[in-house]
């Protein structure tokens, strides 16, 4: 639980700023491209799935769907 929190308010924090910032946003870190913060948002999601009925849960998979989207978000 404490780990969802954690990754819910850096989800939102990358949100805030994607949306004022768009691509730009990848420049601030130190891996600059998007598809590996996907891929390691992604693999928080699934690994953190036994919580999928909690409302913090689902609040940070659909921010990691609205900020990388692909053909199948997670449920």
């Amino acid at each position: 639980i404490v780990a969802i929190g954690d990754k819910l308010s850096n989800m939102r924090a990358m949100r805030r700023d994607f949306l004022a910032l768009g691509d730009k946003l990848w420049e601030r870190f130190r891996t600059k491209n998007p598809d590996d913060h996907a891929w390691y948002y992604r693999s928080l999601a699934e690994a953190l799935s036994d919580l999928k009925d909690m409302e913090p849960y689902k609040e940070f998979v659909r921010l990691v769907n609205e900020i990388f989207p692909k053909k199948e978000d997670i449920k």
